[in-house]
């Protein structure tokens, strides 16, 4: 075989795969409802995704989280006792919050045996093009 042949055939599936989008990963989505029941299985889900992006369409039932200076503060004991804090990305409703934004997910490290997490939203043109390509997975 020429050399000129193999180098091409060789360089191929590298630049299949430096095609932008071609083999672009597809964003975790949690779904839902987040309830005292589905609570752990999120707080599994957020630290199992450590400083990776997430998308989240969820609604907190009322009186799960505390609302402060507009953040959101959720605290679980289960999985383990942790403090997730959302940046942004939720909306107050009558009965629930509506969580629906793409998140950064961040440690900011452990106060007194607590994990504490940050989600920061993504801007919105970013988390646009991030909910192109989801996995939905349910929460529960």
């Amino acid at each position: 075989m020429p050399f000129a042949r193999r180098t091409t055939l060789l360089a191929l599936p590298a630049l299949l795969l430096a095609r932008p989008g071609w083999a672009q990963a597809r964003l975790d989505e949690l779904r839902g409802r987040l309830t005292e029941d589905t609570a752990e299985s999120f707080g599994r889900f957020v630290s199992d995704h450590l400083d990776q992006t997430i998308s989240l369409r969820l609604a907190v039932a009322a009186g799960l989280a505390t609302e402060d200076a507009g953040r959101l503060r959720l605290s679980l004991d289960r999985p383990e006792r942790m403090q997730i804090t959302f940046f942004g990305g939720y909306a107050a409703q009558a009965a629930a919050v509506a969580v629906d934004s793409v998140y950064r997910v961040r440690s900011d490290g452990m106060q007194m045996g607590i994990l504490i997490y940050g989600l920061d939203p993504l801007p919105e043109a970013e988390a646009r093009q991030a909910r192109q390509s989801v996995r939905p997975i349910m929460l529960g």
